[in-house]
This record gives C-alpha cells, structure tokens and sequence, in this order.
C-alpha cells in the first residue's frame, strides 16, 4: 500500500503543469488530452497486432471511433488558445507575432525531429523517399499535396497541417469574435463549408485520393468553431452557473454518454459528441469531470504532442514483433478484442516513458528558448523606452 501511494504521489507531480501558466491553465483539459491520445493510440494499436477480425461488430466500431480523438485535440486547442489570446491581447505589445514565437519553439522542434527521423528510417528501408518530401514535411507545405501518399512523410502529419492553418487564422479571429453569438455565427458558417467541401468528392475526383477532402483543413476548421463556443460557454455567468451546479451533474453525464454512445461512429455527430463530453468535463461534480482530473490521465495529456507524433515510428518498430507474438504464440488463438486488451496498455505505458524523455529533453528546452527571446524583446522595449 505504501509502494502505491508513493508511486501515485509520483505521478501527481508529474501531472502537475510545466508549460502554463496558472491563470491560463485547466486541469481536466490536460485529463481530456488524455482521453483524445489514447483514443488515437487505440486505433493505430489495433491495426498492428493481427487480423482485425472482431467478435463484436460494435466493438470494433468503437474501437474505430478512437480516431475522433483529433478532434477532441482540435476543440481542446481552440479552446486553450482563444483564452490566453483574448487575455494577451489586451496585456501584450505585439501581441501577433508573440503568438507566433511561442507556437513555433511549442510545434516546430519536435516535428523536425521526426522529420528527420521518418526520412531516415525511410533511407534504412529502402523506401522511395525523395528529399522533396522532407522539404515538404519541415516547411509544412504537404498539406497542400497529400493527396499523393508518396509525398506524406509523417503518419498523422494532416492534423498538425490544419492545426497550423487555425494558427494563422486564429489572431484575427480573436478581435472579432467577441460574444457567444459570433462565435455560434461563424462555427455554422465554417460547418456549412465543411459539408459543401466534403460534397466535392463527387465532383473532383482528386478530393478522394489518400483521404483529401475528409483530412483538408475546410472540412475540419468547424471543430475549432466548437472549442470557441466553448470558451464563452464557460465564461458566461448563467451557463457557466448550470454546468458547476452540482444537482445537474448526473443529468449532465446522462446526456452526454447518450450523445457519446449514439453519436460517435459519425463524423459531424460524434463532434458534437465531443463538445458536450468537454462542457460535461468542466464541473467537477460530474463522473467526466472526476475522471478528467485523474492525476495519470492529466500525464497523459501533459505528454499528448509527443505521444502523438511517436506512436507511428514505435509501432512501426515493433510491428515485426508484435506481429510474431499475435501469429505464433498462444496469443494467436485468443480472441482479437483479447490481444487488444493485452497490447494496449502495455503499449501506452511503455510510450508514457518515451514521451516523458522527449518532452524533458526536447520539448521543454525549445519551449524555454521560445520564452528567452520572449524576454529578450521586452529588455529590448524597456531600454528603448528609456
């Protein structure tokens, strides 16, 4: 019993924020971080340990719905985003191109590393990769062209690609939206672009290729509309009063695990899904906001970015071996949801550890030079100032 108190101990310190400040951070967005990465491990786990053939059709169907976990980080960004951008703003000399100082020391180091990783695992293996897909990975630009596969360096590349094109959009959508009802105003008119860009797959055949359309920015900016309307969902006072009033916290949860389970195989459904499971997730008093704020969960989320970008090179790895176990040891003649049950937490705690030594060792250091020229140019306006 001591042994496991001092290892949760552990893991609450390590949970505890080391990027945010106190005023901008949320604990049970770190635990919905969480949630969204181990929803995407799902997914690419249970397509690198055998067969694929289920016992349950709705096992399998929610096991396929780990993917939505993107755009639960896409609500979760625009969410986290918009609130120290709209504080900042009214705080902060040029306030756009700090804006872009941090996201660049936060996203570009690590994503270059993988880059450089991809590319030479690729060099290892023989695979056809032309330098011109390294140029395209570093700079950004394969969002534009991956609907050629031959051109994507990165597995799981497209989310960050559309992430970047919020980033761009993002300041100048901070001084205009300034209530609910703009935020409501364009996530509809960002949705209705999302249904017509999706309905040119029929007219356009290259919208079809290696996913275009679905994975292109257009059809995913709605998402970030959502995570908006969020901000000032928890900001207003009579919204923000019904979601921490404790006697609503089991109608709360109710409505929200009917929306999950109903909703989550589709694509526009299951995000609106998610919306709700982030408001559900706000109060502590509801069981979502509980789990959010598990010290574990809160880790996993604290080391989502590099989860993300690491699971494809690891499984990639190990696929010889994990492919061994599951066809030629007892492991074989169990079911695949067992395997599944076996390989995944295995799997995500030994990526924990992975993640946790970049984040130390990479993440963190460019996060802090990022901050040092942050510094540097208000010495600079301070002397000036004199």
């Amino acid at each position: 019993m001591g042994l496991f108190r001092s290892l949760w101990s552990a893991v609450e310190r390590q949970a505890a924020p080391s990027i945010v400040s106190k005023r901008n951070y949320f604990d049970f967005v770190d635990g919905l971080r969480g949630i969204a990465v181990l929803m995407v491990i799902l997914v690419h786990v249970s397509q690198s340990i055998g067969d694929g053939h289920y016992l349950s059709s709705s096992i399998q169907t929610y096991v396929n719905a780990g993917a939505r976990g993107v755009q639960l980080f896409f609500i979760l960004s625009a969410f986290t985003l918009f609130s120290s951008n709209s504080r900042r703003a009214e705080n902060e000399e040029r306030p756009l191109l700090r804006f872009y100082i941090r996201r660049a020391f936060r996203i570009l180091p690590f994503w270059w590393v993988m880059a450089a990783v991809w590319l030479t695992y690729g060099v290892i293996h023989d695979h056809q990769l032309a330098l011109n897909s390294f140029f395209l990975a570093v700079t950004f630009l394969f969002g534009f062209s991956r609907f050629n596969l031959a051109l994507e360096l990165i597995p799981g590349g497209w989310s960050l690609f559309v992430e970047e094109t919020f980033y761009l959009i993002l300041p100048f959508i901070t001084k205009r939206l300034k209530s609910l009802y703009d935020a409501i105003g364009a996530t509809i008119l960002l949705l209705i672009l999302s249904i017509i860009w999706m309905k040119l797959r029929s007219k356009i055949p290259l919208f079809n290729q290696n996913n275009f359309a679905y994975l292109s920015p257009p059809t995913q900016w709605f998402v970030f509309g959502l995570g908006i309307i969020g901000f000032f969902c928890i900001a207003h006072p009579r919204i923000r009063a019904v979601l921490l009033e404790k006697k609503m916290a089991l109608l709360i949860d109710t409505l929200t695990f009917t929306a999950l389970a109903l909703l989550i195989g589709e694509f526009y459904g299951s995000t609106i899904a998610l919306f709700m499971l982030f408001l559900a997730s706000f109060s502590p008093f509801t069981l979502l906001g509980r789990l959010t704020r598990i010290p574990l969960l809160r880790l996993f989320g604290k080391y989502a970015y590099s989860l993300y970008l690491l699971q494809f090179i690891v499984l990639e790895l190990l696929r010889p071996y994990s492919n061994l176990l599951s066809n030629t040891t007892i492991l074989s003649h169990l079911p695949y949801e067992v395997r599944l049950l076996i390989f995944y937490p295995l799997y995500c705690f030994m990526m924990l550890g992975l993640s946790a030594l970049t984040f130390k060792f990479i993440e963190l250091p460019c996060i802090e030079d990022g901050k040092k020229i942050l510094r540097r140019l208000d010495s600079r306006r301070q002397t000036k100032s004199i």
